[in-house]
């Protein structure tokens, strides 16, 4: 090796630190603002399982008793969806009646193939309190204690208003 190789080594190291050196300065300044900070990893530091099993149907007709096993979608020992005869879904395990957000659960507009461009929010905060809009749109569902994302799609969402009584239904992913 001559000196001006050695010299273009040292210089390049240098100028990698003081490129490290501006991410961690930004990463601190941003962090200290109070403002949430996404940075473009998405799940991919963690060990989750992504389902790309065959579809599966569920569907919980109107003014059918919640608390039927057969009127629950369970797709863990953990998650338990279903919904009463009106307001929001709810996980069955955890809760007893409408909520905003299905307990061990968190929702995103997309698909799983897009996984790292997702934000995942609770159930009502991911369609704005407006649960009739996710029919037809592709969602993923993040199932938190098991570390599992699903696509699901909503087909139906049956509304007080038009005289229904709590049903839905949605195609998802399974194991």
């Amino acid at each position: 090796m001559n000196l001006t190789t050695i010299d273009v080594i040292l210089s390049e190291q240098h100028n990698m630190k003081k490129l490290l050196f501006g991410f961690a300065l930004t990463v601190f300044l941003l962090s200290c603002s109070g403002d949430t900070i996404e940075l473009p990893m998405g799940p991919a530091g963690s060990d989750f399982t992504v389902w790309n099993g065959p579809l599966i149907d569920f569907v919980k007709l109107d003014g059918v008793d919640p608390t039927l096993d057969v009127n629950q979608d369970c797709l863990t020992d953990n998650v338990c969806l279903t919904r009463g005869i009106s307001g929001s879904i709810f996980n069955a395990v955890s809760q007893f009646s409408s909520a905003d957000n299905p307990t061990g659960t968190e929702w995103a507009f997309g698909t799983t193939a897009e996984l790292d461009q997702l934000t995942f929010q609770g159930f009502q905060a991911t369609h704005g309190r407006q649960s009739p809009s996710v029919i037809g749109r592709d969602m993923v569902l993040h199932l938190i204690e098991d570390d599992v994302y699903l696509d699901i799609k909503f087909n139906s969402w049956a509304r007080r208003k038009d005289n229904g009584e709590g049903g839905f239904s949605y195609t998802r992913r399974s194991e």
